[in-house]
């Protein structure tokens, strides 16, 4: 995507003189942003700050108070641009128009969305250390799940290595080991994305064949990938076998899943009017709500607070299971969380809790059909003698 900030003078001063005295680096947290300063001779210039030259999202000649002309709220006004277009990097280019046909770049950025601010203690290079989902380096996936996060590397190219722990599921041996490790070149790029994919029936598939196991009696447990300073561990928890799969926009405006476990409770609700007439009496604005209330107790303190982005997102699907030949993107039904309490606490003695309670952005509600009537697997015949 890109963006642009310009700042244009009246035809008469072709020859002006601006300045800009705010800093961007390469690539740089939307939470960073300031307010955009620059120094000139002239009374006024024109700010001009969007997508592209030709779509402006705002228009403004600001005037100059001291030879200083202050553009208040930058971060506000590229936030909501990147929010309403569902992004989570914009480039943002500073130019200058000289007169000419041509305008000169002072300066230019990739903006990473990030909805919170860094705390002041944080002295460390954000995207060398960290990874693009919040308190996700240990994440929970039911057994044979996959799962991914997101990472931003900015002129670099480190090392990357894989890691494994498994099981034999007769013998309880455990397995552990290294699958890869791969070095990059020595040109790194200016600013890239890098998944860290699991694919749980490829690890499977590499794992026996590294170990000589039988596939069918193994069982992974945790796989990690490292990718220089940053690591991700993926656990495969069997008590995730019934829980809810979500799917969510994060603070960094990027996709994350999580799974639920937990009571689940449907709740069916119905307002109505009634009229009467001579004879008989009937009703008439019948509208019936559906809701999914789900109540979990214990869960992991790094579950409990990506489940409180999962609250607090605007953007949220949640996973419904159909026919194998459905595309996946078809399964993901979009929902409105109604209401959530999340209460986390740092005491040995007290669990962390959460119940949300939902309903689907489709009014309707699905038909709860059976699509195989068949008890066996295979036709059978009967027979009689």
């Amino acid at each position: 995507m890109f963006g642009v900030f310009s700042m244009e003078f009246p035809p008469a001063y072709f020859c002006s003189m601006i300045t800009l005295n705010t800093t961007l680096p390469p690539v740089i947290l939307l939470s960073q942003l300031n307010d955009l300063i620059a120094t000139t001779d002239q009374p006024s210039a024109l700010v001009e700050v969007g997508e592209s030259e030709e779509d402006v999202v705002f228009s403004q000649r600001l005037y100059a108070s001291g030879g200083r002309i202050t553009l208040h709220d930058f971060r506000g006004l590229v936030e909501s641009m990147m929010g309403d277009m569902r992004i989570m990097q914009l480039y943002v280019a500073v130019t200058v128009p000289s007169g000419t046909t041509t305008a000169t770049v002072a300066a230019s950025t990739i903006v990473v969305y990030c909805s919170r601010d860094l705390p002041l203690s944080y002295s460390g290079n954000f995207f060398q250390r960290q990874l693009l989902v919040p308190t996700a380096d240990i994440v929970r996936l039911p057994p044979g799940a996959d799962g991914h996060v997101l990472a931003m590397l900015v002129g670099e190219m480190p090392n990357r290595r894989t890691t494994y722990v498994a099981r034999l599921r007769s013998s309880g041996r455990i397995f552990h080991g290294e699958l890869s490790t791969e070095s990059e070149g020595s040109e790194p790029p200016a600013w890239d994305l890098f998944d860290y994919s699991v694919e749980s029936a490829n690890l499977l598939t590499a794992i026996s064949e590294r170990e000589g196991a039988p596939a069918a009696d193994l069982e992974v447990l945790s796989i990690t990938r490292n990718l220089g300073e940053r690591s991700a561990t993926f656990v495969f928890d069997e008590s995730l076998g019934n829980a809810r799969r979500f799917r969510f926009r994060n603070i960094f405006n990027c996709y994350e899943e999580i799974w639920l476990p937990g009571v689940v409770t449907e709740n069916t609700k119905v307002s109505r009017s009634t009229a009467r007439t001579y004879s008989r009496s009937f009703f008439y604005n019948n509208r019936p709500d559906y809701s999914t209330q789900l109540t979990t107790d214990g869960i992991p303190r790094m579950d409990a607070d990506r489940a409180a982005q999962l609250c607090e997102s605007t953007d949220v699907w949640i996973w419904q299971e159909s026919h194998p030949e459905v595309s996946s993107a078809s399964c993901w039904q979009p929902i409105l969380i109604t209401d959530f309490k999340c209460e986390l606490s740092d005491s040995d003695e007290q669990l962390n809790t959460l119940k949300i309670t939902w309903q689907h952005a489709a009014n309707r509600r699905l038909l709860d059909a059976q699509d195989d009537h068949d008890i066996f697997d295979s036709t059978f015949t009967p027979e009689f003698r």
